[in-house]
């Protein structure tokens, strides 16, 4: 039970209404959705909505997932050196060629701290679109 005691109170109860909230959502898809499909005996939208719904929900979760990982990537990027340089800090190369903006050396850093995020989202938007049209 180490990894229980390791836990915040904040992120237990976090995870606990996560738990909650997707056991409330799965007992409305199936008592609201699956189960009249079911009855009526429409098995193409059944197996459509079986299919479509769970598509969704992972898009859903793969959405805050991104949101996540961008607002924790950007924290990141803050704390790397160069972000810090000013003008007058930042040496030119052994060429002699002319002292680069501190923004060049800002950018290239920052956007490969987005690119995993942006992955993410263009997946879950992906995702919802056919779920969406799965169930439609």
């Amino acid at each position: 039970m180490k990894f229980i005691k390791d836990l915040p109170w904040t992120k237990l109860t976090l995870l606990f209404y996560a738990f909650l909230f997707t056991v409330f959502m799965a007992w409305s898809v199936v008592y609201e959705t699956l189960l009249p499909l079911f009855r009526s005996g429409d098995m193409v939208a059944f197996n459509r909505n079986l299919v479509g719904i769970p598509l969704i929900f992972i898009g859903v979760g793969l959405f805050c997932y991104s949101a996540f990982r961008f607002l924790r990537d950007t924290l990141n990027y803050s704390k790397s050196p160069k972000v810090n340089l000013s003008e007058s800090e930042l040496k030119p190369n052994k060429r002699g060629e002319p002292i680069r903006s501190p923004r060049n050396y800002q950018l290239p850093p920052l956007l490969r701290a987005w690119l995993p995020a942006f992955f993410l989202f263009v997946s879950s938007v992906i995702l919802i679109a056919l779920g969406s049209w799965l169930i439609n």
